[in-house]
């Protein structure tokens, strides 16, 4: 894999990571989010760390 591949792997890793923090955020601060939003939420945001790590 050439080097610009990987950039570009690892800038949209970091945005899918950005996105998914951004909705678990979203999901802490609305105050009737039930458990269940949260933890879906959460298991999105560590699916994108995964994803990350796995292309480092």
């Amino acid at each position: 894999m050439n080097d610009a591949k990987k950039y570009r792997e690892l800038a949209a890793a970091f945005r899918g990571i950005a996105d998914a923090t951004d909705k678990a955020a979203d999901v802490m601060e609305k105050e009737d989010s039930t458990p269940e939003q949260m933890e879906e939420a959460m298991k999105n945001f560590m699916w994108e760390m995964a994803k990350m790590q796995a292309l480092t």
